[in-house]
């Protein structure tokens, strides 16, 4: 079972980002208010306004070393699945 975990941490790495610029911005009230009744004082939500959007860029370096570990992992498993078939058919006189 840890195998597949590290394969899904794996596949998670394929796609991962740098944050060159974090997000930058503010909240502002809306037009939605709404009143508590018992005093009649209205109290606004707010809502956040993006002055800068996060800016990334792919993560190169891991994502080649997961590309990699993930093609060592399949070409160990696809030689073993051989190893394991010639053997079975050893067994069975085949």
């Amino acid at each position: 079972m840890r195998m597949h975990k590290r394969i899904g941490e794996l596949k998670l790495d394929l796609e991962v980002v740098v944050v060159v610029q974090k997000e930058e911005g503010h909240e502002e009230p809306t037009n939605k208010g709404r009143t508590s009744g018992v005093d009649d004082c209205r109290r606004y939500e707010t809502e956040w306004v993006i002055d800068k959007p996060e800016l990334t860029k792919p993560d190169t370096t891991k994502r080649e070393a997961a590309r990699q570990e993930l093609q060592r992992i399949y070409d160990h498993s696809k030689w073993y699945q051989v190893f394991l078939r010639a053997r079975i058919d050893g067994i069975l006189g085949r």
